[in-house]
């Protein structure tokens, strides 16, 4: 299926000059003494990214990267180098929930063999299967995403089995509403506290992953559960066409919609959507394109895309005193807390994080229907 063809051209145009700025962005926030992607945009300013930002943001600029057919050299990023620091940042924060991101990267660069790769992350082959467990679904969906595009180049029985662990911890923290739950029940103490409070994330990357598996083997597990959540997230969207940001699996409802995030809007509900399109098992495509109008005809009537700052900004979140916004938070991990919308004024979050810019130029590439070596969609 073209989805060029299927995009508007009008889509097709805010991906060209997003698309571009973005590219230039990432170039700006790679720093070759560190080798990493550790720059953002905050309050319209550069600085640092956190530690755990950088490893992820590097990832996903490099999934990009290949996925768009760019070669990181053209933005002065030395490909062998920007892995090894990303497997080296993630070993010495212990930070494992990115490593499926990071698996996925180092495969579609054809990088370090698998298991040095694990090795360099502080991770051994035979430790991988316990932690499935312990993940949150959006990095559970990593872990299924990166193991799949790296089976592309390694054929390994431990991969194998590790994939099918991935994919039934997957598959059975999916409610009866279509929606996934957070974590599981034995996930540490304060993620499994909030099991019952679900992200956008969790939801997307998880059709994502199932959409890659699909690709891959094509079961029909997978397939019947990518269309299902789908077409939870897709009838529970905005009017504006707003992916909330919070969601009650039980209930299969809304629990928090702001902030809304541009990223949602532009990037990952499009990637996934279209990967699902691809799979043949989408019937919402039509929801990958009716998240942009956001990005112009939002609660505020501003443009999120901000051509003088080269940048689409990050969110439209509420204007509330941190202890309100903490007392919300403490009432939703309870389960007392009802949806937002009846809130306080809105206002724009000034800010831009790499991995924003990368999942930009990932979801321009499968807009335009370039073939991306290397990867499942």
């Amino acid at each position: 299926m073209n989805l060029a063809v299927m995009a508007s051209v009008e889509v097709q145009a805010w991906y060209a000059a997003a698309g571009a700025q973005s590219l230039a962005q990432m170039r700006t926030a790679y720093r070759p003494e560190r080798g990493l992607f550790d720059r953002q945009l905050k309050d319209r300013a550069w600085t640092a990214t956190s530690p755990a930002e950088a490893v992820t943001s590097s990832a996903a600029c490099m999934i990009a990267l290949r996925r768009a057919g760019v070669p990181p050299s053209d933005l002065g990023v030395d490909t062998d180098r920007c892995l090894s620091a990303l497997a080296r940042a993630l070993r010495e924060q212990r930070h494992t929930g990115a490593l499926g991101l990071a698996i996925w990267a180092n495969a579609v660069s054809g990088g370090i063999p698998f298991d040095l790769f694990l090795g360099m992350c502080g991770c051994r082959a035979g430790e991988l299967s316990g932690m499935p467990a312990r993940f949150t679904t959006m990095e559970l969906a990593w872990l299924l995403a990166g193991t799949l595009h790296e089976r592309l180049r390694t054929e390994s029985q431990a991969l194998t089995e590790l994939i099918a662990i991935a994919t039934t911890a997957l598959l059975r923290r999916q409610a009866p509403s279509g929606l996934f739950l957070h974590c599981e029940r034995g996930a540490p103490a304060w993620t499994r506290l909030r099991r019952h409070v679900a992200t956008f994330a969790d939801q997307i990357y998880a059709i994502q992953a199932l959409a890659f598996m699909v690709l891959a083997e094509a079961p029909p597990a997978a397939f019947d559960a990518a269309r299902r959540c789908a077409r939870a997230v897709a009838e529970l969207q905005g009017d504006r066409g707003q992916w909330w940001w919070h969601y009650s699996p039980q209930r299969g409802s809304v629990s928090r919609r702001y902030p809304v995030y541009s990223v949602h809007q532009y990037g990952m509900a499009p990637m996934a959507l279209m990967a699902m399109s691809r799979a043949g098992c989408c019937d919402r495509i039509e929801r990958a394109w009716s998240g942009l109008r956001w990005l112009d005809d939002n609660e505020l009537g501003i443009q999120m895309l901000d051509t003088d700052a080269r940048t689409v900004w990050r969110d439209i979140e509420l204007s509330e005193p941190k202890r309100r916004k903490l007392l919300r938070d403490c009432a939703e991990v309870a389960g007392l807390a009802g949806d937002d919308s009846v809130h306080p004024p809105l206002r724009v979050n000034y800010e831009t994080r790499p991995y924003e810019w990368a999942w930009c130029v990932m979801a321009g590439a499968q807009v335009r229907s370039l073939p991306g070596p290397g990867h499942l969609a």
